[in-house]
């Protein structure tokens, strides 16, 4: 992480002033079956005043889904973008309403967690940045019995800037906290090593880590995506290799009748199993040609544009 002071205020924290509360008002009296109706409506409305942003970003995905995807579906992907984002704010706000977001998230592939534990060396769970991915992987993680202990920087949340993370960020995270065993935080260059020390420990605990994929590291590789390039870091793939965890890549999706599912796939790197020595770059390739299938099958629930070149 860049040891840059961040900004004290950006006009977008200025939108999610207005945006926070209307969503949450949203979230308490409106029905979550007519959610998507209602995010759809917004999504369409922010879209037209981010016209130049929305073109930009509708371009950029043509040229990676080239004849992937139908040009109906590219037509209208970022709309459905941006309201699969509101919609997964809306479950947030609804967890402050009494009683909460009970939805039924269903949690696929659990055995290979279980059989990571078995060995006694932990799990690190690799979780893919979709709509729906942060609050619903560790409910759903919870409601099976995993208490995980989650690597998570400053911006998470609303914002990246100093306003955002002290005040807008932590109504996002004070939901999440409830879902995990602790949220071990990353801060700055000196800070990433005290939070990686952290994460060893519990994966010598025989624990579950979870750490979201990302670009943002001292180490990364770029490999082949979709018709270009993606930049990821290696620090998850390196911190299950030397603590000798398994790497369980996750891919929290909603499918299209609704329901929302927590994919554990199988391991990528077993250092028992001999490939010990095998390139980091060899296991993220592995890596990304599962995510570009659960892109292509979701494609309107993948938002993230970091790492592309």
């Amino acid at each position: 992480m860049s040891d840059e002071t961040p900004p004290l205020i950006r006009a977008k924290d200025l939108f999610e002033i207005i945006r926070i509360p209307i969503l949450a008002v949203m979230s308490w009296t409106i029905p979550e079956r007519h959610w998507d109706s209602i995010a759809h409506g917004v999504a369409r409305l922010t879209a037209c005043l981010l016209v130049g942003r929305t073109r930009s970003r509708w371009q950029r995905r043509t040229h990676m889904f080239d004849d992937r995807i139908a040009p109906s579906t590219l037509d209208c992907i970022e709309t459905k973008i941006i309201a699969h984002g509101y919609v997964a704010r809306m479950q947030v706000f609804r967890e402050y309403r009494p009683g909460g977001w009970r939805p039924g998230i269903q949690v696929v592939g659990a055995e290979h967690i279980e059989a990571a534990l078995a060995e006694g060396q932990g799990a690190v769970l690799w979780v893919a940045p979709f709509a729906y991915s942060h609050l619903v992987t560790k409910k759903g993680l919870h409601e099976a019995g995993y208490w995980v202990s989650h690597l998570s920087r400053p911006s998470h949340g609303f914002s990246s800037t100093r306003f955002g993370i002290r005040v807008l960020n932590p109504i996002w995270t004070r939901i999440e906290d409830r879902y995990l065993a602790e949220r071990v935080r990353l801060r700055d260059s000196n800070g990433s090593e005290s939070a990686l020390v952290i994460l060893r420990d519990r994966l010598k605990e025989n624990r579950v880590v979870t750490i979201t994929v990302g670009d943002q590291a001292r180490k990364t590789v770029r490999v082949a995506f979709l018709g270009s390039r993606l930049r990821l870091a290696t620090g998850p793939v390196h911190l299950a290799r030397t603590s000798k965890a398994a790497l369980l890549p996750v891919f929290t999706v909603r499918t299209d009748t609704g329901i929302l599912v927590v994919n554990i796939e199988s391991p990528l790197s077993r250092p028992t199993e001999g490939n010990s020595d095998e390139p980091y770059e060899a296991v993220i390739r592995h890596y990304v040609q599962q995510l570009e299938q659960y892109i292509l099958e979701y494609p309107n629930q993948w938002n993230q544009e970091w790492g592309l070149e």
